[in-house]
């Protein structure tokens, strides 16, 4: 039975889909002929269809992701008349989290619900072999006009268990390449993502994280972890690696002994990766910074304490934020603070002092997005309790560029000018300049600069066009 695993993304993007490739993986070790369509580059809906008539698969999964999906009713409409005999499969966060839409909206028979490796393997071989789709752990799917749902799949506890992704079968080079994308520019090239760990204890209201993962961490060995670097080093040439976890310090020892391992093999890269202010300390980051380190990037989310606890759940202090930058700054490490403006229960005077917090903590660089809960959130109940939320368009949604979200202290017209009054004020000032420049303390660390510059202002004159660009090039990240 040969299967065929679709990603829509259908623009350049510097990460490889992982979530595919282990899937993929994971379902070639069971001896299953898999294949991936990547629509990442160079490829549009006709060259997919012609390229999946090409395969010609039984079983044909499709990632179908919040954002992602404004035009799969016609692309499955199409496959189904180019490869009527195929069973269509969506998984993903979008189909995990409206498997009922999904199903009856998109023309997929059934959703494969949260971790996938699993279920993939098993719902094949039950179409294989004609066993029953309710003795299948994880899945949803129509019968008699009814939705059927059956219990989860249990997760995954040991991911070493894993074999590593299938990045064969992506187009490697195109990513390895390109040039866009805070992968691409906060570590040398050629760089590429890796992921070792799944799930995070923490409780922020905004994030999918724990809907899909559920409320703890799991992780892969330090070893395990470090084989696949060795691997991507020796195989494809990488030089910079970004680590993609949620949280990549959480625990301290697992991430210094990845360094030992890297150490012992005398594999020296540059990497930088995702954490929190509160896990991390001056100690931890000069070890970091030794091992290779080169970019951080911290939540920061608010520079107003009340938003922080009541309304995001971040579980961080404005002392901790202040003191994860201050140590960064101190070591050298580049740093990226996360912000987030339009958020319930916030004021127009509460998003000010988030450009206050952000000037004072100096980072490198900063993202400022529009609070748009994603599904399956807290989030989600919190804007419809605190305010108007203008329509959930949960296809179109674009947390750079528009809210939906209107309370009694502001409209998404005032947020949406807020983020632009936020970048401009941050990054049109002597100070950052000055600041910038004081760091540049060698040929590679001023390359560096101007890579990341080009991408925010590379090709523009206008103000106006520059915060536009600064938006891509930051939704890109």
């Amino acid at each position: 039975m040969k299967v065929l695993l679709i990603y829509p993304r259908f623009w350049p993007y510097s990460s490889p889909p992982l979530g595919l490739a282990y899937i993929a993986s994971y379902m070639r070790d069971k001896g299953i002929d898999v294949s991936i369509i990547d629509c990442t580059f160079n490829m549009n809906k006709k060259k997919l269809i012609e390229a999946a008539k090409e395969v010609n698969p039984d079983v044909i999964g499709v990632a179908v992701i919040t954002g992602m999906v404004t035009d799969m009713e016609s692309i499955i409409s199409q496959l189904r008349s180019a490869i009527p005999k195929a069973v269509f499969v969506a998984g993903g966060t979008h189909a995990s989290a409206f498997p009922e839409i999904v199903l009856r909206n998109y023309g997929f028979d059934i959703v494969a619900r949260g971790e996938c490796e699993r279920i993939f393997v098993n719902l094949v071989n039950a179409l294989k072999s004609g066993k029953a789709l309710n003795k299948v752990k994880g899945i949803s799917y129509i019968e008699g006009n009814k939705l059927k749902v059956t219990e989860p799949e249990p997760l995954i506890e040991d991911l070493s268990e894993l074999p590593f992704p299938a990045r064969d079968l992506l187009p490697m080079k195109d990513y390895l390449d390109y040039r866009i994308g805070r992968s691409s520019w906060t570590v040398p090239t050629p760089s590429t993502t890796t992921i070792g760990t799944r799930g995070c204890p923490y409780r922020c209201t905004f994030c999918a994280t724990n809907a899909n993962y559920g409320g703890k961490i799991r992780y892969r060995s330090a070893k395990n972890y470090a084989d696949e670097i060795e691997l991507l080093v020796n195989e494809y040439g990488v030089k910079g690696i970004w680590f993609n976890d949620d949280t990549f310090t959480m625990d301290r020892n697992w991430a210094i002994d990845i360094f030992d391992q890297l150490a012992s093999r005398k594999i020296h890269i540059k990497w930088g990766c995702n954490t929190r202010v509160n896990v991390v300390n001056e100690e931890l980051l000069r070890n970091m910074k030794s091992h290779g380190c080169e970019f951080i990037s911290f939540g920061v989310e608010s520079g107003v304490q009340r938003i922080l606890d009541n309304y995001l759940k971040k579980d961080i202090t404005i002392e901790q934020i202040k003191k994860a930058f201050t140590a960064c700054n101190k070591v050298g490490i580049f740093t990226q603070a996360t912000f987030m403006v339009g958020t319930p229960g916030e004021t127009l005077q509460d998003m000010e002092q988030s450009i206050i917090l952000a000037k004072e903590i100096k980072p490198d660089c900063i993202q400022v997005s529009i609070n748009t809960p994603l599904p399956d959130t807290e989030m989600v109940n919190i804007a419809k309790r605190l305010g108007k939320v203008k329509e959930f368009d949960w296809e179109n949604q674009d947390y750079m560029e528009k809210g939906i979200i209107h309370t009694a202290e502001f409209t998404p017209d005032q947020v949406k000018k807020m983020q632009e009054k936020f970048l401009k004020q941050f990054y049109f000032r002597p100070g950052y300049v000055s600041h910038q420049i004081s760091k540049i303390k060698s040929i590679y660390e001023l390359k560096k600069r101007i890579r990341g510059f080009n991408q925010l202002f590379g090709g523009y004159v206008s103000p106006l066009s520059i915060i536009k660009k600064i938006n891509k090039t930051n939704k890109e990240s």
